[in-house]
């Protein structure tokens, strides 16, 4: 490669180094650690632990937290000169003396013999393997995704040859764009599977056009993207996860029992740029024929300060940005076709064979894929059964086996809704049509790459995905909770604590991360039970963190007016949930479930089919103008009831989340 060469420090005169920071495992025949351990007062700081320093100036230069720390080492610090001293704060820090000291002398002297990476979807973990073995790991995996190679010798070259380009379409230039790196973290799964599994990311810094321009570019493609989704009968993409609020509560209108989710895999290895380009301008040529546009070339108005006044036409006020549709498509080449080069182990990579990783079209482009090949595949659509629609305009599929099916897809994740004699088997149909479809992998849970037959047991009459929960129990509401990512089905830590440590938590920490996660799902959000549920969540991922009680119970009375004050519901009694609900946490999911009945029976105002937090006197029967009813209730008594209601269930520490356990000691590989 060049010249360049790694020195690997995998030997026994360099396992103090390794030793001193945590625990070493052997992958693949040399070091790592899973996870790094900087211990502090006796405990191990976490990836997103701040590391405080005094004065203004001085935080803006120094690194926020571990996990910038681990962002600097991986990428400034493995291809440039500067180094970990450079990069932490000169001043002292608010903190003891002793934390500096610790963090300077591990990380230092690690990051000279290691590579200290993040875990995805859990970032308070920091991964540290040998550099010699990431490097090969990275050029082994862009090789395996047909990534072509050349030396970085040519990076002026192709920088001028791509400014060439970018001035004769009179784009705005960003005088300070570079080539972007593409580096690998370790996926947190990997602590399951026993394998370390890589998901690439393309760290975009400096693009090659101003920021600015492809913003409104992208807000133009999604605009696109809006109107085919309109336009197209029986499509079921949805373009922000809000959008799936009434579809998942139209569940109960159509009598739905069990529901599932299925994954597109591989949308950016398998969708060619080519494919995007020609799917992009059949497109809009039936979408001007369908609306009936009769200017001879489209035009797409993006306004500065509001994206729901974005419109196709002219705008009429100065505060639109304006883009043809074929500009549009001139941009969306060079960034497919053109420029889709990166640095990784010393090499210049670019794949022109499919969408790139990171770009700004990508996420449209796959979208693209799904609803259009929708539109122009319906003879395979048709396999589904008859095409009808739901009371709220959802379509619906009566499959010849006698089922009834639904769908709705966010990005690459579908969500299946199913009822009837067989719906459990429906998820294996679904798959193969779309899939044939797509000309795209899709598979459920039960499914692997190898071998692509259902089980049956991805059907359950509940879901977890995208950051919220769903139960749903025959013609009643289905009951939808903000369920944290940490956590489990059964409320267990999945791999391991998300949160900052409680000695070094910044003020209101918890409070805020309440608040932002309960306010994203707010219109899921349809009865009173939901957002006590939702709280809950929270409060028991903040105790398995290691939080106490009362820090808890403290965050949870600073979020829930906040919360509640966008809702119809009393902030006293939901404050009287959280008191009760935090003095027997952390728990199982069924106790929380089970307490939530007895509570709601106690304190909850009751009518004879529905409950409420509040209720206005008044004479006669009572309506929907006295009070919110909720009518959620059965939806709770699904869950089997405790045999001691009154017996603290302690969950503790996930066994999933104990680091490397899978992965065998160095002391045991030099053993055998």
């Amino acid at each position: 490669w060049d010249g360049i060469f790694l020195e690997c420090f995998c030997s026994p005169e360099h396992l103090h180094t390794w030793t001193q920071a945590g625990t070493v495992r052997d992958v693949g025949g040399h070091y790592a650690l899973l996870p790094v351990h900087i211990l502090h007062n006796g405990a191990p700081l976490r990836g997103t632990d701040p590391l405080p320093c005094s004065g203004a100036k001085s935080r803006q230069r120094a690194l926020t937290g571990l996990h910038d720390l681990a962002r600097t080492l991986h990428v400034a610090h493995t291809y440039t000169e500067i180094t970990l001293r450079q990069a932490l704060p000169e001043t002292d820090w608010d903190s003891p003396p002793l934390l500096r000291t610790r963090v300077t002398t591990i990380a230092d002297s690690l990051s000279a013999v290691a590579c200290i990476r993040s875990a995805d979807k859990a970032q308070t973990m920091l991964f540290a393997f040998c550099r010699q073995w990431v490097w090969d790991q990275t050029i082994a995996f862009l090789e395996k995704e047909k990534y072509s190679a050349q030396s970085l010798d040519n990076t002026d070259q192709i920088l001028s040859s791509l400014h060439r380009i970018i001035r004769q379409n009179k784009w705005p230039a960003n005088p300070s764009r570079c080539v972007p790196l593409l580096y690998l973290l370790g996926k947190a799964k990997s602590l399951l599977k026993g394998i370390i599994l890589w998901r690439p990311i393309a760290a975009i810094v400096q693009p090659q056009i101003q920021r600015f321009y492809l913003r409104n570019a992208a807000r133009a493609f999604t605009l696109f993207l809006r109107l085919l989704v309109e336009e197209i009968t029986a499509s079921f993409l949805v373009l922000r996860i809000c959008d799936l609020q009434p579809w998942v509560h139209g569940l109960s209108d159509w009598g739905c029992t069990q529901i599932a989710e299925c994954d597109c895999s591989g949308q950016f290895n398998n969708v060619t740029p080519l494919s995007v380009m020609q799917d992009m301008s059949a497109a809009i040529k039936w979408l001007a024929a369908k609306r009936r546009w009769n200017a001879k070339e489209v035009v797409w108005s993006i306004h500065r300060d509001n994206k729901q006044l974005d419109r196709a036409g002219v705008g009429t006020t100065s505060r639109f940005f304006h883009m043809t549709h074929a500009d549009l498509e001139n941009l969306v080449y060079f960034s497919l076709l053109t420029d889709t080069y990166t640095q990784a182990s010393g090499r210049l990579w670019s794949r022109t064979g499919a969408i790139p990783m990171g770009g700004p079209f990508s996420a449209q482009s796959a979208d693209l894929r799904s609803v259009w090949g929708a539109k122009t595949r319906v003879d395979l659509m048709r396999r589904l059964g008859q095409l009808t629609f739901s009371p709220r305009g959802h379509p619906l599929w009566s499959t010849p086996r006698g089922n009834t099916i639904s769908l709705a897809q966010f990005r690459d994740n579908v969500l299946l809704g199913a009822r009837g004699p067989t719906a459990s088997t429906e998820m294996q149909h679904v798959c193969d049509v779309l899939s044939e479809t797509w000309s795209l992998p899709v598979l459920c849970d039960c499914m692997t790459d190898d071998n692509r037959v259902c089980a049956g047991t991805c059907m359950q009459p509940s879901i977890t995905a995208m950051g919220f929960t769903v139960h749903i129990h025959g013609d009643h509401p289905p009951l939808v909770y903000s369920q944290p990512s940490g956590l489990t089905s059964a409320w267990h830590l999945k791999y391991t604590v998300t949160l900052q440590s409680p000695p070094a938590h910044a003020h209101k920490h918890i409070s805020n991360i309440i608040v932002s996660a309960v306010l994203n799902i707010h219109p899921f959000l349809h009865t009173w039970a939901s957002c006590l549920l939702s709280v809950a969540s929270w409060a028991q991922l903040a105790c398995l963190s290691g939080y106490p009680r009362s820090t808890v119970l403290r965050a949870l009375h600073s979020a829930v007016p906040r919360i509640i004050s966008r809702t119809p519901w009393d902030v006293d009694s939901t404050l009287a949930w959280c008191c009760h609900v935090v003095y027997f946490l952390p728990a199982t999911r069924d106790t929380v479930f089970f307490r939530l009945r007895r509570w709601l029976q106690a304190h909850a105002v009751w009518s004879p089919a529905a409950y409420a937090s509040w209720h206005m006197p008044h004479p006669g029967p009572c309506s929907a103008i006295c009070a919110d009813w909720c009518h959620d209730f059965p939806v709770l008594s699904v869950f089997p009831p405790l045999l001691d209601p009154c017996e603290l269930i302690r969950t503790g520490l996930c066994p999933r989340g104990e680091g490397g356990s899978r992965f065998p000691t160095i002391c045991e590989v030099h053993c055998s």
